[in-house]
């Protein structure tokens, strides 16, 4: 009984092998990079050091004043590719951290923040999607329930008292009247299921073997600030609410699809 379940072993290996090489290539499955880099109107986007209230060398223009950067970080989420001419997708990591307030050099933030976000079949793609903020299961969960390395197990990005992720923070200094001094520190954070978005991104990607397969996208801050039509008016709106949803929530929200763009 032995040598018969040996050789039917062998047979049923045989009759595979045989169907892989008569039925076609066998689909390969890459890595797929993002890099996020960020801008500001043009120009590349860098943080300071704000324990002082004086000039730094990163400072930017908005309406008349001077702006300059402390920290800016978010989570995407729900990534996926999507096949060209059909309707599928390519489901790739849940969520991940993006952390652009790292970058105080000009080398180091061009080339951008960078991580693997999944893999997926050599194929051609057409468009990319993602979500900013935490989904509503995951915000539901609490970093405790997560390993050290996981995007959700730091405890300094979330809030026990309303239960929530941080889903985006900015912060930094305005100088109202663009003459050397800092007069006021602003700090921007999301917060609650409210500030989910999801994304679409239309874009070509070939996903090939051997070959580094790159999602490139540009965050442009003054955009995400100010996209024409819902602007942060910084005489009156310095700080997000820590109970509910406001204005400024909604306006960062609503402006980051229109910043984030393909590089």
């Amino acid at each position: 009984m032995k040598f018969k379940a040996i050789i039917l072993l062998f047979t049923v290996i045989w009759m595979i092998s045989c169907r892989e090489d008569d039925g076609g290539p066998i689909v390969q499955n890459e890595d797929i990079t993002l890099i996020v880099s960020g801008s500001y109107n043009g120009e590349t986007f860098l943080t300071s050091d704000c324990s002082t209230n004086g000039p730094t060398s990163h400072m930017y223009d908005y309406n008349g004043k001077t702006l300059k950067f402390c920290e800016f970080n978010f989570f995407l989420s729900n990534h996926a590719l999507f096949v060209a001419n059909t309707s599928d997708d390519v489901i790739l990591d849940e969520i991940e951290f993006i952390d652009l307030g790292i970058f105080d050099a000009k080398g180091a933030a061009d080339s951008g923040f960078k991580l693997i976000i999944g893999r997926a079949p050599e194929q051609t793609y057409s468009g990319v999607s993602f979500s900013l903020g935490v989904p509503a299961d995951l915000n539901r969960t609490r970093p405790i329930e997560y390993g050290g390395n996981h995007p959700l197990s730091n405890a300094d990005l979330y809030v026990p008292e309303i239960e929530s992720y941080i889903f985006l923070q900015l912060s930094g200094q305005v100088d109202h009247e663009s003459d050397g001094t800092f007069d006021d520190d602003f700090a921007f954070n999301l917060l609650f299921d409210d500030s989910f978005r999801d994304i679409d991104i239309e874009m070509d990607l070939d996903v090939v073997q051997d070959q580094d397969n790159i999602i490139a996208l540009d965050l442009d801050v003054h955009t995400l600030l100010n996209n024409g039509l819902q602007t942060i008016n910084f005489d009156q709106q310095l700080s997000t609410s820590p109970i509910v949803y406001d204005d400024i929530m909604r306006i960062l929200r609503n402006n980051f699809s229109a910043a984030l763009r393909v590089k």
